[in-house]
């Protein structure tokens, strides 16, 4: 409620969101009322040295005044001494600052996402480039799963002659491309659609970007899984572009604080609240010693108009009712919120210990809050008549990995479907197996099929140098032979 003596008289200077709350209820239960000021200006709070209640609830105490109708913050220790009405709002504590211009960090495109979320996806980020890696490899419709088959059953004489350098250098499949497979449909021809290490590495780190590169997976489950990597990149990268232009318009304005914590080990900023105020009790008595703390280290002021008067003066944080704040600030645009609302608490009118006008008073305060009057004379008063194009208060929030976990939960379920495709692609290949050679089960051919693979990854890099010399001559005798046929 505010109070205005140009040009009025009694109850028509007091305006605001509970003065309206009031003539609603007047009119509804049909009494009239006078407002009375506190001499002190003052809520109410028990004062330790002369063991009495200042204030509004002294005034009610006293007999001076029959309720208080004001948006009451509720405490214990006011409870001790009056009666609440039903609370007609949810509250709470935060802390406000005016930006400045002219500051910058270096490493401001760092912000929207907390350091163990950076970790953690370039730790997935290089587990992805492994497994696509493998899968690409292991698969028997990838172009590497495919040619190790080809070479290891085809009898032609270039096949032969393939299998023949390897069982002299103990090498794997990868060395052997100096010769140029018959078995055309699997053969790699370009490096850069090969399922290597490197080609993975790229395929998988430019996601990170939002961009794709040439090289994609022949066989399903890699691909499978880099479309999962794709929706995850497409997930984070959307709420980095977010976070990062809502960091983007708080860095610009010099707001070097996350969280009202963070006034305790910087000397840029000074903080304070009002004495005797409910804010200051809360913080007092909060089980965290950090927030006794801001109330021990910081300024005791007067009231909201000094409060509001150093706030707008410049690098000094006020603590107090959220309401409040966003009520006496809509129309400063360059104040922020100094991280997020804490310690929530109700609004509730004041009466006396036993009062003969509670129930009805409860009775309509619900009905208000049901019939949605309470949310409109709040929109009303708190944002309605703003200046500004957005709501004044905002806040910078670093996305921690507990809030990204439903993302990766997703990878992880993508990642153990594409091993599942890659078990069904291997049963296929080998049901294959068994269609296309005489007498050939199916435990067989997938133990066939195992010990190819087992014998290239176990011969990959090792090559026989004492048998490199009689291996040229062979592969150059080869090569000379098979273009002179070519010229014929």
């Amino acid at each position: 409620m505010f109070y205005s003596a140009d040009g009025c008289t009694g109850n028509d200077c007091w305006t605001g969101m509970v003065n309206d709350m009031v003539i609603e209820l007047a009119k509804q239960l049909d009494f009239t009322y006078d407002y009375v000021p506190p001499d002190d200006l003052k809520f109410g709070g028990f004062n330790e040295t002369t063991k009495k209640w200042d204030g509004m609830i002294g005034d009610l105490l006293a007999g001076r005044t029959d309720m208080i109708a004001i948006d009451l913050s509720t405490n214990s220790a006011r409870k001790t001494a009056i009666d609440y009405s039903f609370s007609f709002m949810d509250s709470g504590i935060r802390a406000v600052v005016k930006g400045e211009s002219g500051t910058s960090n270096d490493f401001f495109f760092l912000s929207p996402f907390d350091g163990l979320v950076w970790a953690m996806a370039f730790i997935v980020n290089f587990i992805l480039v492994a497994l696509i890696c493998c899968l690409s490899k292991l698969s028997p419709y990838g172009k590497y799963g495919a040619k190790l088959h080809a070479v290891k059953t085809c009898p032609c004489d270039e096949c032969y002659a393939k299998r023949e350098e390897m069982v002299m250098t103990q090498c794997s499949l990868q060395s052997t491309k100096k010769h140029n497979c018959l078995i055309k449909k699997v053969e790699v021809e370009d490096r850069s659609t090969d399922a290597s290490l490197y080609n993975s590495l790229w395929m998988i780190t430019t996601g990170l970007v939002a961009q794709t590169s040439e090289t994609l997976p022949h066989c399903l489950s890699a691909r499978f899984l880099l479309l999962t990597w794709w929706a995850f990149m497409l997930i984070a990268i959307s709420l980095y572009t977010a976070n990062l232009t809502a960091s983007l318009t708080l860095s610009n304005l010099g707001i070097s604080l996350n969280t009202v914590k963070d006034l305790l080990s910087q000397d840029k900023y000074k903080w304070g609240v009002i004495g005797s105020r409910h804010p200051e009790t809360l913080l007092k008595t909060h089980m965290d010693s950090s927030y006794s703390r801001l109330v021990d280290e910081g300024i005791k002021l007067k009231n909201l108009e000094d409060a509001f008067e150093a706030v707008r003066e410049g690098y000094f944080v006020f603590i107090d009712e959220s309401p409040v704040l966003a009520h006496n600030l809509r129309g400063d645009c360059d104040v922020f919120s100094v991280g997020e609302e804490f310690q929530t608490f109700e609004y509730a009118f004041g009466l006396p210990k036993d009062s003969a006008y509670k129930s009805l008073i409860d009775t309509h305060l619900l009905k208000l809050r049901e019939n949605g009057l309470i949310d409109t004379l709040w929109n009303k008063w708190s944002v309605g008549n703003s200046a500004c194009s957005s709501s004044g208060m905002g806040e910078q929030i670093t996305l921690h990995l507990s809030a990204l976990a439903g993302v990766f939960y997703l990878l992880c379920v993508g990642v153990a479907i594409s091993f599942i495709l890659f078990a069904a692609e291997f049963v296929y290949a080998t049901f294959k197996d068994t269609r296309q050679v005489k007498d050939l089960t199916f435990m067989k051919a997938f133990g066939r099929r195992l010990g190819f693979i087992w014998e290239d990854l176990s011969n990959h890099g090792k090559p026989d140098q004492k048998n490199e010399y009689a291996v040229n001559n062979a592969v150059e005798q080869f090569t000379i032979e098979n273009l002179a046929m070519e010229a014929n």
